[in-house]
């Protein structure tokens, strides 16, 4: 399947969002953007994520309400790609936006600046400030905690590798490819690139293993797949130790750059890194 064909699959849950978010908003949405691997950067692919950016006049306490309630609503939509929706929004206000007012990650507000494709409304960004380089990285290694080193995920990628293959390609391929990009944040923390140029990056840096590079190249390539569908690994041990390999090296790095500016995150951020380095019990 083409990339035309796959983004054109696209269209009926973003047209369902506009239809829904101006049915509720109304007036108050000035504009409404595509994000992510639907951005100008494009890379998009079936096992990619909906990323939409709204923009309302200002923000109200009950916004929140709203937002999450449209939120599940056009999950259960049951529409190609209504699963991995996700809505960012906040106004055109300089305070509001440089703040994450909303919900807008500092990554996603660069990306949305940067790559962001309008698909309603007026195009305001040239006003808008980009976060800084230490926002950026901060709230990266907080991503790290928080969602890409959960309790449950260590536990798979220390002792249950299977399982991260098992999910299927989706979950897969996001579990190499992260702290790839993650690596390139840090290497380069005023750009946001698509998954294809962080692997190229990724790449072309002598301190990695041939077969890091290998696990890297292949995940991409498993991108291809449907999400669901559960990726061919020949050698489970071999993709555990290379995994462990990659997350330990970013852990490293984020945890070098923690220590002089945050020593609670580094410290977290260092337990990570000798939990995930430990030898397994046998």
């Amino acid at each position: 399947m083409n990339s035309n064909t796959l983004t054109d699959l696209t269209t009926p849950l973003l047209e369902l969002v506009k239809k829904r978010y101006l049915a509720v908003f109304g007036h108050r949405i000035i504009a409404m953007f595509t994000l992510g691997s639907l951005g100008s950067h494009g890379d998009f692919s079936p096992c990619s994520d909906i990323d939409v950016a709204v923009f309302l006049d200002n923000i109200k306490k009950e916004d929140q309400d709203s937002v999450l309630e449209l939120w599940n609503e056009l999950k259960a939509s049951k529409l190609p790609y209504a699963e991995v929706l996700s809505v960012f929004w906040s106004s055109y206000d300089k305070a509001t936006f440089s703040q994450g007012i909303g919900r807008f990650p500092a990554l996603d507000r660069l990306d949305l600046i940067d790559h962001g494709k309008l698909i309603y409304g007026i195009d305001k960004r040239s006003g808008l400030p980009k976060p800084t380089a230490q926002e950026m990285l901060h709230e990266s290694a907080e991503f790290i905690i928080s969602y890409l080193l959960t309790t449950e995920k260590l536990e798979e990628l220390i002792l249950k590798p299977k399982i991260i293959i098992n999910k299927g390609a989706r979950y897969y391929t996001k579990f190499v490819l992260f702290p790839v990009r993650l690596l390139l944040t840090l290497e380069n923390p005023s750009i946001v690139a698509s998954n294809h140029d962080a692997v190229k990056a990724f790449c072309k840096h002598n301190h990695y293993s041939k077969e890091i590079k290998t696990l890297v190249k292949n995940a991409y390539q498993l991108r291809n797949l449907a999400s669901d569908t559960t990726p061919n690994i020949d050698n489970p041990k071999d993709f555990q130790r290379n995994l462990i390999s990659l997350y330990g090296y970013c852990l490293n790095q984020y945890h070098k750059w923690l220590l002089s500016l945050d020593t609670k995150l580094a410290f977290q951020i260092g337990a990570l890194q000798e939990r995930i380095t430990k030898p397994n019990p046998s």
